[in-house]
């Protein structure tokens, strides 16, 4: 078993809720947010971390996994 933390590719566990630096976020069971998922879109090299908000089978929002800071 490796002792390197997943990464957010990687990671099984379920997203709860992300935060923004200058204030926002999204959490799941709020403001009709069901999941959140982590996800790779193409990048220059290799799949860069993106994540998507569902709001139902709606989804909502995507952005890049850099733009959060929880």
């Amino acid at each position: 078993m490796s002792s390197e933390p997943p990464t957010i590719l990687g990671d099984t566990r379920t997203i709860q809720y992300v935060l923004f630096p200058g204030g926002g976020n999204y959490h799941v069971g709020l403001s009709n947010v069901t999941r959140i998922e982590a996800y790779g879109e193409s990048g220059e090299f290799c799949p860069v971390p993106w994540l998507r908000v569902w709001e139902g089978d709606f989804l909502a929002v995507r952005f890049p996994a850099s733009q959060v800071s929880g």
